[in-house]
């Protein structure tokens, strides 16, 4: 939200949301879903493609 939409969001809450990213990793099944996401909104989450593109098949 912060990158796609400028949204403000306290610092705390960020953290907690980076410490979540660390514990949850992105599976297969999420890049799928995100590559069907993006082709019907034109839009994906650009982190999930990231990790999508340097770390899974």
């Amino acid at each position: 939200m912060i990158k796609e939409h400028n949204a403000q969001i306290p610092s705390n809450e960020l953290t907690m949301y980076l410490y979540w990213d660390k514990l949850d990793p992105i599976y297969e099944w999420e890049c799928i879903r995100n590559d069907r996401i993006a082709k019907g909104q034109g839009l994906g989450n650009s982190f999930v493609d990231e990790v999508c593109k340097v770390n899974l098949p």
